[in-house]
């Protein structure tokens, strides 16, 4: 999680458009299906509402 914050804040700061692709149609380890959840089901991901 820590290295797609820092991803996002990167692009950010030069006033660019984060986005994640995702090619995957298994995510078979637990600890993959929290990230997966984190992600998905959090502000983590959305632009901030200026």
């Amino acid at each position: 999680m820590e290295q797609v914050r820092e991803l996002k804040d990167a692009c950010k700061a030069v006033n660019g458009r984060f986005t994640l692709l995702w090619h995957n149609s298994q995510v078979d380890s637990r600890a993959l299906q929290i990230v997966v959840y984190r992600l998905f089901n959090s502000s983590f991901l959305m632009p901030e509402v200026k």
